[in-house]
């Protein structure tokens, strides 16, 4: 009888096992923006391999809402970001340890948005093994493009 039940056991704990790694598996990293979506590049900056603070100034940055970030050649580290704004206002956003390459964070909301962003402070490293550093865009979109 023993037997019997042992044998039931493992074909269910056997079938259950794909179920349950189906469920947890991650979702994908964004790609970045397509222009059709409402994404506007704002900015564009050229990441070393060695650790640096960054102040990227963003164009076209009026009546933004949502703010995002993508890496673009190699992966980047990324250690603090701060977005500023008209009126001396300033917002830390809250972005993945580490971008791969052509992918992009999730999108942050402007508090007190729409409102016209101006720079965007950064810290952050490439992880490109000296090759050639790496690229962070900047993106925005606007209230009434979604």
């Amino acid at each position: 009888m023993k037997r019997v039940f042992f044998g039931m056991c493992l074909s269910v704990c056997v079938l259950a096992a794909p179920v349950s790694a189906e469920t947890t598996a991650k979702k994908p990293a964004a790609t970045n923006p397509q222009p059709g979506h409402g994404w506007r590049k704002l900015g564009r900056v050229h990441v070393r391999d060695n650790a640096e603070k960054d102040l990227a100034f963003l164009n076209d940055g009026d009546d933004v809402v949502e703010i995002r970030v993508c890496a673009e050649r190699n992966a980047i580290r990324l250690r603090n970001a701060e977005l500023w704004m008209s009126g001396d206002k300033r917002q830390k956003l809250w972005l993945p340890l580490a971008l791969g390459s052509g992918k992009c964070s999730n999108p942050s909301k402007v508090k007190g948005g729409p409102i016209r962003v101006t720079h965007l402070a950064l810290e952050y490293k490439a992880m490109s093994l000296d090759a050639k550093g790496a690229h962070l865009s900047i993106y925005g979109r606007k209230r009434n493009e979604r």
